[in-house]
This record gives C-alpha cells, sequence and structure tokens, in this order.
C-alpha cells in the first residue's frame, strides 16, 4: 500500500482556567494496490482508504491534472472506523492509461495525497507461420517497454510446454525466435513466449497464446522419369505437406490439365493432401512433362513427371513349313539404352537375334505354330519391360504333279492346309487375270498371252490346254508354279 500522514489541530473549549488545549486529528490515506502490471484488456480497480473526520473528502488524478473522481465510486462515512473508502474502476485498459493515479484526501484547509503507479504492457503472440522447407522460419513477439522498470523484461521462448530458450531483452520492443531449415515433420508444432517484468520487487508474468509452425514440402514416391509403353496407363501421384490452406494444380507442358484429376481430403494427422492423376492408353501425345504443382511465383512448389512413351511391334508372321522367317522387333519413342530379348512359346530363350539401335531380328525356322515373344527392357529408371508376342502360322502347300497325254486336258490343284480359320486366301480368275486376297495383301499374275483355261474352284485352280504340244505342257507347270508362289506370298 501507499500511505500518507496530515495532521489537524483546534482549540478545545472543556480546558481549565488559564490552559489551551487543542483537539488533535490524525489524517491517513491508503490506495491499493501499490503498483500494477497487467496486460492489454484487462481490467483493474485501486481503492483509497481515507482515515480522519467526517469532513474529509476524495478525489482521484490523473497524472497531467484529469480529475476521475466522476469515474470513482465512494462509501459512506464509517463513524466507527473513522474511514472514507472510494475506488477508482479501469475497464479494458491499454498502453495510454500506464500512468500515476493520485488519491487525494481534502480536511480543513489542507489536503495529503499518495499516488500508485498502473503499467499496461501490450504483447502480441506469435502469429502462425507457413514456410518452404528447408527455408528458416522466424517467429515473432512484441512487447511493451516500461520506462521506470529499471532493467528489461526477460523472455522465454517454449516449444508447447518445454522453454527452450530464455534471456534479457535488447529494448527495440521486439523479440525473434529462428527455427533452422525446419522440414514437414515440425508441421503443426506450436510455439509461444512469456515476459517477466519487475518494479519495486513486484514482479509479473504474462504467457502469450501459442502459435502453430507450418512446413511446405511436395513429393512423390516414385521416379519423375516414366518409361511407358504406347496403350497403357500411367498412374502419377503427389503429396503436399503444409497447413490446410494448401491446394494441389497439374499441368501437362505448362498448359493446365484437369482430366482424370483425384484429389483426396486434407489429413490433419499428417498435415498433408495428396492428388493423383491416371493418363490412360497413353500415345505419343502424351510425350511431355507433367506437373504437380503448389502456390505461385517464388514460393510455389512443384513436382515434374518426364514421360517418355515407346511402343515395340513385331510384324505377323506367315511361313512355308520347312522355310525359314525373319522376325522383326521394332522400337520407336525411345531414346534410353535398351536390350532386346527373345523367348519362345514355352519361355525359354532364343539366342542368334541382329540387333540394332532400335530392332532386333530373329530368324525363326518353325515346323509349327508357335508364338515368338520379343522383351525390351529399357535402362532408364522407372521403366517397365515391355512383351510383345507374334504368333507364327506354319502351313503347308501340296501341288501333286500331273501326267497327261498329248491332247487331253490336264486339272492342276493346289491346297493350302495349317492355316487358322480366320486366314483366308481368296482367288478370283477374270480371262485369266488371277488375284489372290491374303493377310497379307494382293498378289496378280496375267496369263493371257498363253493359251490356256483357268477353272476355280473351292479349293483348287483346274488349267487346261487343248490340244497341245510339248511347250504348252510345259506353260501348264509355269502356271501352276507362279499360282503356288502367290499362294506362299
Amino acid at each position: 500500500s501507499t500511505q500518507s500522514t496530515g495532521v489537524s489541530s483546534s482549540n478545545s473549549p472543556n480546558s481549565p482556567t488559564g490552559m489551551e488545549s487543542q483537539k488533535i486529528t490524525v489524517y491517513d490515506v491508503t490506495v491499493l494496490p501499490d503498483g500494477s502490471i497487467i496486460e492489454d484488456g484487462d481490467n483493474i480497480t485501486f481503492v483509497c482508504v481515507a482515515v480522519g473526520d467526517d469532513s474529509i473528502s476524495v478525489e482521484w488524478y490523473k497524472t497531467g491534472g484529469t480529475n476521475l473522481t466522476t469515474d470513482a465510486s465512494q462509501d459512506a462515512y464509517n463513524s466507527t472506523a473513522g474511514t472514507r473508502t472510494s475506488s477508482l474502476t479501469l475497464t479494458d485498459v491499454d498502453v495510454s492509461d500506464s500512468s500515476s493515479y493520485t488519491c487525494q484526501v481534502t480536511f480543513d484547509t489542507d489536503s495529503v495525497s499518495t499516488e500508485t503507479r498502473l503499467d499496461v504492457v501490450d504483447l502480441v503472440a506469435p502469429s502462425k507461420t507457413t514456410v518452404n522447407t528447408g527455408v528458416d522460419a522466424v517467429l515473432t513477439c512484441t512487447y511493451t517497454e516500461i520506462s521506470d522498470e529499471p532493467s528489461q523484461p526477460t523472455i522465454k521462448w517454449f516449444h508447447g510446454d518445454t522453454e527452450i530458450s530464455s534471456g534479457v531483452l535488447s529494448g527495440d520492443g521486439e523479440t525473434n525466435l529462428t527455427i533452422s531449415s525446419p522440414d514437414k515433420n515440425d508441421n503443426g508444432e506450436s510455439y509461444s513466449c512469456s515476459f517477466s517484468y519487475t518494479i519495486d520487487s513486484v514482479t509479473e508474468e504474462f504467457n502469450t497464446t501459442a502459435a502453430q509452425l507450418f512446413v511446405r514440402d511436395i513429393e512423390s514416391d516414385d521416379n519423375d522419369l516414366r518409361v511407358i509403353k504406347y496403350g497403357n496407363s500411367v498412374f502419377l501421384e503427389c503429396t503436399v505437406y503444409g497447413d490446410s490452406d494448401i491446394t494441389i494444380d497439374w499441368s501437362f507442358d505448362d498448359s493446365s490439365y484437369s482430366d482424370s484429376v483425384m484429389s483426396s481430403a486434407y489429413d490433419s494427422s499428417s498435415y498433408s493432401l495428396t492428388s493423383n492423376l491416371t493418363v490412360s492408353m497413353v500415345d505419343d501425345a502424351d510425350n511431355g512433362n507433367f506437373t504437380c504443382a503448389h502456390g505461385q511465383a517464388a514460393s510455389a512448389l512443384s513436382l515434374d513427371f518426364e514421360i517418355d512413351v515407346y511402343n515395340v511391334t513385331i510384324e505377323e508372321g506367315f511361313v512355308k513349313s520347312g522355310d525359314s522367317l525373319n522376325l522383326t522387333c521394332t522400337l520407336s519413342g525411345l531414346e534410353s539404352a535398351i536390350t532386346f530379348a527373345w523367348y519362345d512359346s514355352n519361355g525359354d530363350a532364343v539366342s542368334g537375334a541382329n540387333d540394332a539401335a532400335a530392332e532386333s531380328i530373329l530368324e525363326v525356322t518353325p515346323s509349327t505354330d508357335t508364338d515368338y515373344t520379343c522383351e525390351v527392357v529399357s535402362d532408364a529408371e522407372s521403366s517397365d519391360a515391355s512383351n510383345t508376342t507374334v504368333a507364327v502360322e506354319v502351313y503347308e502347300i501340296t501341288a501333286p504333279d500331273v501326267s497327261v497325254k498329248l491332247g487331253f486336258n490336264a486339272t492342276l490343284s493346289c491346297t493350302v492346309t495349317d492355316i487358322d480359320a480366320d486366314v483366308t486366301i481368296v482367288f478370283n480368275i477374270d480371262r485369266r487375270l488371277v488375284p489372290v486376297t491374303g493377310p497379307r495383301g494382293i498378289h496378280k499374275k496375267n496369263f493371257k498371252h498363253l493359251q490356256c483355261e483357268l477353272n476355280p474352284n473351292k479349293s483348287s485352280i483346274t488349267i487346261r490346254v487343248w490340244f497341245a504340244n510339248r511347250k504348252a505342257i510345259e506353260c501348264v507347270r509355269t502356271i501352276r508354279s507362279h499360282i503356288e508362289n502367290m499362294f506362299t506370298g
């Protein structure tokens, strides 16, 4: 408490003759509390207790002479205790209320007063801080300096409930805490600070509210280069870490891309948002960069997925029994180093292929229908081994020799066997012009220069020569050989 005392005297009418007596009244004033430090927005009540007779009056003043008596409440005089009490309440204070407050007690023609000090501190807690991964995070607390304080306040920083640093402030009204190179594991961590003020051996400590730190990062579990076979699908996924405001946008070669994009809800436990993109049935148009990004300008985070689309083709194989066939495995659309491998229908490796930069040629002489598989493996990371299989059809052509007597008709037949049901050979004869249509195209031969008849039926062609001499009979065999070769082709 703060206390002041005054004395007043008066003559007593009951004093003996020839003597003087005086009535002495002691005046006392006390103010509670004696010096206070409170935080901006709080309330405080000062109580002034004046001791004396019932003539005393109480007034309140703020430094600078502002009279606050009308804002105070004053109790009736307590004749038993000889006191009069007055209370001054300040509500929702701010730093402008920092001042000395005086309680003045007036009696007769004299007065006595005492004062108390109020200091209001305005503390600003650190705000939510968001940085990109690896960038130092700086948390700031601001405070109010008190001119009457003999030393600057002390500061303590807390990580959660754990004190991590402390010290005396420099007096610039601000204190910083630097968190070096935070990463996604620091998301959601809370930090707060406290200030301690000491005036006249009275210490007050104030704690600020905690603020969270968020660290934005972007990642994918897969390599950023995808080597995908033509016609396959590719699945791209990326995850962004940070606060609940994070978003994810996709682009393809710097153009916005929104097809087949799916994003999950924000996961508050891992502070993350995941988005995936599916590109179905890739083709040459999908060669390029798909980008998963968050944010704009300098603070943007992005992750590129390079898509390299390639194709492996093998021409269909049809071969006459006993003949050899070259199977060509051709690669297109891939620039990285590759390896070819061949396998038969049993899965056994077949050697002897002639490999070049983008193709492999394997010579086979199958006796029966069989499958051959060409496998292409890229040295690029995150590529899929591509297996392309071709079915080799083996067929027989029979054309028995025919002996015919000079001048008689000769019937020649050509039969193709062991061709699957989906493979057909169609021939049509119009004025000795013979077109043969099969799965690999059309062959045509013109026999108009020869004196013969060509009569087709379901599975053979009859060649007739009338009144033939030896040279004409030789032409029959020539025509048969030509048609047989057309079937083979």
